[in-house]
């Protein structure tokens, strides 16, 4: 199964990658929208896990493209798409 990761926060992105890559899944990670819809375009996942705060294109908004373009021919589905909100922890600042 391949799946692609768009994840901003480097610590939380590379514990969810490496996790998934010791239970044998092929996984591709991203650090924002903008890169994650390039990406898109030319290569299909089983699975999308799609961090909602991302910079420069937010999760919701990536997953707007994504039902807008609809089935792509030849690409087909880009399968499941799973949405993850990071909860503000006190003392952290938003970038």
């Amino acid at each position: 199964m391949r799946l692609l990761l768009v994840e901003d926060d480097g610590m939380i992105g590379e514990s969810v990658r490496d996790l998934l890559r010791d239970e044998g899944y092929a996984v591709d990670w991203v650090r924002d929208g903008a890169v994650a819809l390039t990406v898109l375009e030319s290569q299909t996942y089983d699975l999308i896990l799609l961090d909602l705060g991302l910079p420069l294109r937010d999760g919701l908004s990536v997953l707007r493209a994504l039902r807008a373009q609809g089935p792509q021919p030849g690409a087909g589905d880009h399968g499941a798409r799973c949405l993850r909100a990071a909860h503000r922890r006190p003392g952290r600042r938003r970038r």
